[in-house]
């Protein structure tokens, strides 16, 4: 089989919030084909969806060894040295995602979140401003900004953010979807927790 087809069928249990097959068919897409990075690459995406960060590091780290300016991988990667709180490496490996192409939202959005939780406040404002910009009815951008404008005294900038999260919120909430599936953004950058405080 073509690795193609491999892609799809994991790529559909992603989709339908079914992340152990996932796994068990991006495994099968290493063994065949472990020369090509987008079978690691989507091996670790499958280990991130099952909360194995320490294996999804391992398949993105491989990924980027025979593709090192893939810049989804480069970007994943950040976000699990961060969810795995190694926090240095996750800031450099997110700055070079964006060094590589500043326009990818999620490079963005996720060194925003960093340096909230870092508490650098200031510098994390105008990367979340870039990551809005990009995906502007993405609801947790915008409550990152609204954490930020509240620890920056901002109080009008703090309650329109808040209130357009709770308004794009309310929307997600309404739209009609298949049990347990994953939205757009959510498939491709599946959760892993709520909004940072």
């Amino acid at each position: 089989a073509k690795f193609v087809y491999y892609a799809r069928l994991g790529g559909v249990y992603i989709t339908l919030g079914q992340p152990g097959p996932a796994l068990d068919v991006f495994h099968r897409a290493v063994q065949r084909f472990p020369q090509m990075p987008e079978a690691h690459y989507f091996m670790g995406i499958a280990a991130r969806a099952n909360a194995n960060y320490e294996l999804a590091e391992t398949e993105l780290r491989k990924s980027l060894e025979l593709e090192p300016d893939n810049v989804n991988a480069v970007a994943q990667l950040g976000f699990i040295l961060f969810e795995l709180n190694h926090v240095n490496e996750a800031e450099s490996t997110l700055r070079r995602a964006i060094t590589i192409n500043d326009k990818h939202f999620y490079a963005n959005y996720d060194l925003g979140r960093l340096l909230v939780k870092s508490r650098r406040y200031d510098e994390s404002l105008p990367i979340l401003q870039r990551a809005a910009a990009l995906k502007p009815n993405n609801p947790p951008v915008h409550y990152q900004m609204f954490i930020v404008f509240t620890r920056l005294k901002r109080k009008d900038e703090a309650d329109r953010e808040l209130a357009v999260f709770k308004n794009l919120e309310e929307a997600r909430k309404r739209r009609p979807q298949i049990e347990g599936a994953l939205d757009d953004d959510e498939a491709q950058n599946p959760p892993t927790s709520s909004p940072q405080k």
